[in-house]
């Protein structure tokens, strides 16, 4: 596979990973998660009601499959998109500044 992190930093981050203890490693992955859904979260329409919300971020984390099981009374249809990528969003400005360039 691709890799963009140097043979030495690697080395570096596993050892610091390796000195924490196993506290701190549940500690550690509880917060990628939770910063993990609060980005799917913030991707999300805020018109969805509760149960759609719960449903959409459980398809993005763990599938369709699962979350129509989970949430069937929001559950999708064949070939439905998430609401946050039917989203128009607007292009990034390029490093000149101007949109698209």
């Amino acid at each position: 596979g691709m890799r963009d992190t140097t043979f030495e930093f690697q080395r570096f981050v596993d050892e610091q990973y390796r000195r924490l203890t196993p506290g701190e490693r549940v500690r550690l992955c509880t917060e990628m998660f939770d910063a993990a859904r609060r980005l799917v979260e913030s991707s999300l329409p805020p018109q969805l009601s509760g149960i759609e919300r719960k449903r959409w971020i459980a398809e993005r984390f763990y599938g369709r499959e699962f979350a129509n099981r989970v949430f069937p009374a929001a559950a999708a249809a064949p070939g439905e998109r998430c609401p946050a990528d039917r989203a128009v969003r607007a292009p990034l400005p390029s490093a000149t500044g101007s949109p698209g360039a």
